[in-house]
């Protein structure tokens, strides 16, 4: 009976859970109907439409960075040129499907599926509340496919490296391996080094269970090197610093520009560790994971994977100021969506250091009683209460789509959209946007007065127009 009541409990806190997370999840996935296409997205379509698909990748790696993969996976996005309107919705809804099922895949690893449903939530959860920029973070699809979808392509390769730990592998596993390292080196140079430092600290920690796989490791590093190498040397690299970074233009000394870029990403880092942790969010639900772990301890004390010495794992949170590092030395700022993905690497990490500080402690010292399953169910309804009286991300979805901000602005790019297909001439003036009521959460930039300005150019060749622009503000 008590076996009976136990179970039940379970499944309902799993229903509660489920319902929560399909509350977060659905705002964001309506919003995504809303979105529309930004100025990269014109520009990139009209780039290719002229260039050739070949072209196109060969003017990004030499003109802007060395980004192959991402730039690939952008340039097959943008040959289906005539759907553009139709990819920036459906895409958004894509990752964030695929984002959670990354994390269901990670956490199945080691959890029950129950338990796994409920982690793939709360962490989709923290990862969507916490974010500073959503327009730019989840909804402008050259950003998604550089940073987020890398994010789940690094995850989806850990899982993968993890399960092939102890099998004698197959030499299609090892292409699969060698496919990932490749495509995660390709996403962006935060991926680069993410991946780099990884292996690096697998193999320098060198657990027990893949010490047979060591030379795996090797191998998988030294492909990750030689990858890094196509990203590193490539001539965009060298014009995009040229033109943006003012530290290159002024410190000709290759040691100073490391050194100062180094102090940079750490400092940021150090800041963002402080407004990360004191998240009420992340404090609430790492308690909710607490409860999961006491149940499945037994199990994960068995996974060498957690039963390394604490202070190694703290070693892993150097992957934040890694992530800032390319920017800073790149252009000499850390822009939002950075930050945002770096808070994605700081929410696994986080979960991971505190799996390994529990089993550690739980080998360590005696048992003692703690009523997690009651904290659980107090700190989500804490969580709750939290989302429906505090400012946050989620609440400004449902804002912007409760109070119609969302539908206003639809409607305001529809009338665009009838204006420019009505307009008999090559140059074509269009009413410009009423931004009082428009969205937060998605991109609403809208074109200038002038005819020639490059925006209004860019804007105007995706539709085979000479021009598009809006009326000058009139002066009362």
């Amino acid at each position: 009976m008590r076996t009976f009541l136990n179970i039940s409990k379970e499944r309902y806190f799993l229903i509660i859970i489920a319902l929560f997370g399909v509350c977060i999840i659905c705002p964001f996935i309506i919003m995504s109907f809303y979105n529309y296409p930004f100025l990269d997205d014109f520009i990139n379509s009209v780039r290719i439409r002229n260039d050739g698909f070949f072209d196109f990748n060969y003017w990004w790696y030499t003109k802007w960075g060395g980004r192959y993969f991402s730039t690939l996976i952008i340039s097959i996005t943008y040959l289906f040129e005539k759907h553009l309107f139709i990819i920036v919705k459906i895409f958004p809804i894509f990752i964030f499907l695929l984002l959670w099922q990354c994390f269901y895949t990670l956490f199945k690893n080691f959890f029950n599926r129950q338990n796994s449903i409920i982690l793939a939530f709360l962490l989709f959860f923290l990862y969507f509340v916490n974010i500073k920029r959503l327009h730019t973070t989840l909804y402008w699809v050259p950003s998604i496919i550089t940073y987020l979808l890398g994010g789940i392509v690094l995850l989806y390769f850990l899982s993968f490296l993890y399960k092939s730990r102890l099998l004698k592998n197959t030499k299609w596993q090892y292409l699969a391996m060698i496919l990932f390292v490749f495509a995660i080196i390709g996403f962006n140079e935060i991926m680069m080094l993410i991946l780099l430092l990884i292996l690096a600290f697998i193999i320098f920690v060198d657990y027990n269970n893949i010490r047979k796989k060591k030379f795996l490791l090797l191998y998988l590093f030294i492909c990750a090197a030689l990858f890094a190498v196509i990203v590193i040397v490539a001539p965009g690299n060298y014009a995009r610093i040229e033109n943006t970074n003012r530290v290159v233009r002024e410190v000709t000394d290759t040691f100073s520009i490391l050194l100062l870029s180094s102090k940079e990403s750490f400092m940021l880092a150090f800041h963002n560790f402080i407004i990360w942790s004191k998240s009420f969010y992340l404090f609430l639900v790492s308690f909710i994971f607490l409860d999961i772990f006491s149940k499945a301890k037994d199990t994960l004390k068995k996974e060498m994977i957690f039963n390394i010495n604490p202070l190694y794992a703290l070693l892993l949170f150097l992957l934040v100021p890694a992530s800032y590092y390319p920017s800073f030395y790149a252009i000499n700022f850390c822009e939002y969506r950075l930050i945002d993905f770096s808070y994605f690497i700081f929410l696994i990490v986080w979960f991971y250091n505190l799996c390994v500080f529990c089993n550690f402690f739980s080998r360590k010292m005696k048992p003692f009683k703690i009523p997690l399953a009651k904290i659980s169910y107090i700190s989500l309804s804490i969580i709750i209460l939290l989302l429906i009286i505090e400012p946050n991300n989620v609440r400004v979805v449902y804002g912007d789509l409760i109070k119609g901000r969302a539908t206003e602005y639809k409607r305001q790019i529809d009338k665009r959209q009838l204006e420019i297909l009505n307009c008999p001439y090559k140059e074509c003036m269009v009413d410009s946007f009423d931004k009082k009521n428009f969205p937060s959460s998605i991109f609403t930039g809208d074109i200038t007065p002038s005819p020639h300005h490059w925006v209004n150019l860019c804007y105007s060749k995706y539709f085979y127009k000479d021009s598009i622009y809006t009326p000058f503000p009139k002066k009362y």
